[in-house]
C-alpha cells in the first residue's frame, strides 16, 4: 500500500501554518512581554507539521479518504487534537489513582 503523499503534504502544510501562526501572534505583543522561545518551543515548532501528516496517514489507513482542504485542516488542528488526547489520558489516569 502506498503512502497518501498528497494528503500528507497538505497536512504537513497545515501543521507548518499552525507553527507560523504561533510566531506571528508574538509580533503583536511588546518585546518585553513576549514568551521566551525555549528549546521545547522549537522542538514542537518542527514537530507539529509531522504530527499533522501522521494524523492524516492514520486516518487514510483506517479506510477513509482525505485530500486537499480537509487534510490541511487536520494538519492545522493536529496540535490541539494531540493535546486534547494527552490531557484526557492524563485526567483519566489521575482519576483512577485518586479513586483507589
Amino acid at each position: 500500500m502506498s503512502l497518501p503523499l498528497e494528503a500528507m503534504l497538505f497536512a504537513f502544510a497545515g501543521g507548518f501554518m499552525y507553527s507560523i501562526m504561533l510566531l506571528y501572534k508574538d509580533i503583536n505583543v511588546p518585546r518585553r512581554n513576549r514568551n521566551k522561545k525555549t528549546n521545547l518551543f522549537w522542538i514542537f515548532f518542527f514537530l507539529w507539521p509531522f504530527a499533522g501528516a501522521l494524523l492524516v496517514l492514520a486516518y487514510v489507513r483506517s479506510g477513509s479518504t482525505m485530500t486537499g482542504w480537509p487534510a490541511m485542516t487536520a494538519g492545522f488542528t493536529a496540535a490541539t487534537t494531540f493535546q486534547t488526547m494527552f490531557n484526557k489520558s492524563l485526567n483519566h489516569n489521575n482519576s483512577e489513582t485518586n479513586s483507589n
